[in-house]
């Protein structure tokens, strides 16, 4: 294969099949990388269209099904949406530095008594599936193969792209983000060493050797006679100040929404225009969002992000699936931002019907490093004014619902209407959950080895119209103020 007019040609000067994705970034691309993703779909067709649909907002340069069929869909200097929030090296925002190529395969798949069974609901055979633990991950998962018609019709445009733009290196999506794919069945290491070579490009796998000169060195045993040459005195180097310790998070806040137009009568509101400014105010103020493996850490005392760390928190509890598509997401991804999505069972489906966010959608959100599912109950009780047994089925039944259908743990609890019993810990324990959240506390932000790990606070960003930008119950302070504030180190 070789490139002509940014396009992939074979090698008979036939082109690949061009099928145009209206997804592309503004700026010209300067290539650095190959990054290499799978769909985690059922058909090649299928990952073009939705790589190719408009409202979707992703696309790649290149598609390959698993009988080696080529699809381009972005020419070679144009930028398209398959990174995310991304870094290598000393690099962000990858979909800028890299040319993106999906394969078509089903990713990780869940062993079911029928079979290998993946997220959409296919079962596939043994001999198509390995069984790895991820460096990403700590369990041990399936996951789907790639055939030799797919990966020699990769190797053969990869070259062709490495050759091209002088591309200095093949990473996966797994490398540059906290990602999947392409996952442990594709022999990333010995695909690259293979690609590398065949384009030209030396591969240094390890320090090289240094050799001793061949011709003999003579090397005098002592000094001419002479006068002996006096060594200037070198003044010692005054001592710098001390470098200043970073400054360490003992308070963080979790800001928690429900959607960008949300109202509770005239006076508790929020809207999306608000809600942009709040994300941008938290990204130019140098702002991390922690993810729950961090969260979880700083709440058990062990560990201390630094002061300028909050987690941002969404509540999944009516038909939401525009506010998210169109809003909440790209707002994320903008600012580099992550979010916990606490997921009430039954208002997610297995498809978009009547506005509700499916299933595929959490998966897909999850895997782009955008959010973390957490558990919303299964119907939404107040859990005040239900049963022990009932607490305890409903918070029991919510982790294994969501856990049998995403097909990872679930370990954050966020209580219904913010309303908890006495002691959540006596059931949430018992359910399986590390940590619970509920609304206000006396402090309002969550403590480094916080008392309460099963009743941690949240703030809430609403404001009466009338007084805007101020937070309500926050004594006059806008969304920047309060931050600082909830995160001031006493």
């Amino acid at each position: 294969m070789k490139i002509v007019n940014q396009r992939l040609v074979h090698d008979d000067d036939t082109s690949v099949q061009f099928q145009a994705s209206p997804n592309i970034g503004a700026g010209k691309l300067q290539p650095k990388y190959l990054v290499i993703h799978f769909t985690e779909g059922q058909t090649l067709l299928g990952a073009v269209i939705t790589l190719t649909t408009k409202e979707n907002k992703k696309s790649s340069h290149l598609v390959i099904g698993r009988d080696g069929t080529v699809e381009q869909l972005v020419p070679f200097d144009k930028i398209a949406f398959h990174a995310g929030v991304s870094a290598w090296k000393e690099l962000t925002d990858l979909n800028r530095f890299s040319i993106g190529v999906e394969l078509d395969n089903a990713g990780m798949l869940q062993k079911t008594p029928e079979g290998w069974k993946a997220w959409f609901g296919r079962i596939y055979p043994a001999e198509e599936v390995l069984e790895a633990v991820h460096k990403n991950g700590t369990k041990v998962a399936g996951w789907h193969t790639f055939p030799p018609e797919q990966l020699k019709a990769l190797q053969e445009a990869a070259t062709a792209l490495v050759k091209e733009y002088g591309l200095e290196d093949i990473v996966g999506h797994d490398d540059i983000s906290a990602k999947w794919d392409p996952g442990p069945a594709f022999p990333m290491e010995d695909f690259r060493k293979e690609v590398m070579q065949l384009a030209g490009v030396p591969v240094q796998l390890e320090e090289p050797v240094l050799e001793l000169p061949k011709e003999e060195v003579v090397i005098p045993t002592a000094p001419p006679p002479g006068p002996p040459i006096p060594h200037a005195e070198i003044p010692p180097v005054p001592p710098g100040p001390p470098a200043e310790a970073p400054v360490l998070a003992k308070r963080i806040p979790v800001i928690e929404y429900q959607d960008t137009e949300y109202r509770q009568g005239p006076r508790v509101v929020m809207r999306t225009e608000w809600f942009l400014k709040q994300l941008e105010w938290l990204s130019d103020h140098g702002y991390k969002t922690l993810t729950g493996e961090e969260l979880l850490r700083f709440v058990r005392g062990e560990f201390r992000p630094p002061q300028k760390s909050c987690a941002i928190r969404f509540d999944l509890s009516k038909p939401l699936y525009d506010n998210f598509r169109d809003v909440i997401i790209p707002a994320l991804e903008k600012y580099s931002l992550r979010a916990f999505l606490f997921v009430q069972v039954n208002m997610v489906g297995e498809g978009n019907q009547d506005g509700c966010v499916s299933w595929g959608n959490l998966i897909e959100w999850e895997r782009e490093g955008v959010i973390e599912i957490a558990s919303h109950s299964v119907y939404h009780p107040d859990y005040k004014k239900i049963s022990a047994a009932e607490r305890l089925w409903d918070a029991r039944e919510s982790k294994r619902a969501i856990e049998e259908k995403v097909g990872q743990p679930i370990r954050f609890f966020g209580f219904p209407m913010d309303s908890a019993p006495e002691h959540p810990e006596a059931f949430l324990q018992a359910a399986g959950y590390s940590l619970g959240f509920v609304g206000p506390r006396m402090e309002r932000s969550v403590l480094f080895k916080d008392p309460d790990p099963y009743a941690l606070p949240c703030y809430y960003p609403f404001s009466d119209p009338r007084y805007y930008p101020a937070i309500n119950g926050m004594k006059g302070l806008d969304f920047g103020e309060m931050i600082e504030k909830a995160t001031e180190v006493c």
